[in-house]
């Protein structure tokens, strides 16, 4: 069970420094709760369906969740650093369906390969997929607890770097799927 639960952190670091950014940023909690509990729900739901659907269709759909997960994260950084440049403290992002559906949904494609590639070793996919959840719930409360704290203490740097730091992974990201 342990390289499951080693798989569950290397898969849930992306969804805890997005929560943790997002906090630096202003994020209230009251916006951090739901999207915490919709990374959790899906990185235990994607592996389950990545069994279900298999390679094929992972594969087919995988261009299409990177671009959202790229134009996501940027679209977030961009409204924080133009938060910050024009001196303002945003409340973190606003409270849309987007925020607390799109990110999960665009940084969970990984999951869907993972439950592929679990399934085809013999591990549990439901075990699994709880131990995905419960680890990237945990993960992700203790970056908004880091953020929330970074916050406080310099609000305009903070915001500053959680801005720059959601456009630095999203351009990162669309580089990796490039070359």
């Amino acid at each position: 069970m342990m390289p499951v639960i080693a798989l569950g952190v290397a898969l849930g670091l992306d969804n805890a420094s997005v929560v943790m950014t997002l906090a630096a940023a202003g994020t209230t909690r009251k916006v951090a709760f739901p999207l915490i509990l919709a990374f959790a729900a899906f990185e235990a739901l994607m592996p389950l369906l990545g069994l279900v659907l298999g390679t094929t269709v992972g594969q087919a759909i995988g261009p299409a969740a990177d671009i959202a997960g790229v134009v996501t994260l940027a679209s977030a950084g961009a409204y924080i650093l133009r938060s910050a440049f024009r001196g303002g403290a945003p409340d973190g992002l606003p409270d849309r369906t987007w925020v607390v559906l799109g990110l999960p949904l665009s940084l969970s494609a990984d999951n869907l390969v993972a439950g592929v590639g679990l399934g085809l070793l013999g591990f549990p996919a439901v075990g699994a997929a709880l131990i995905f959840g419960i680890v990237t719930a945990a993960m992700c409360v203790v970056g908004q607890w880091v953020g929330e704290v970074a916050s406080t203490l310099s609000p305009r740097l903070a915001q500053l770097t959680a801005g720059a730091a959601l456009v630095a992974v999203a351009l990162l990201s669309a580089a990796a799927r490039i070359g």
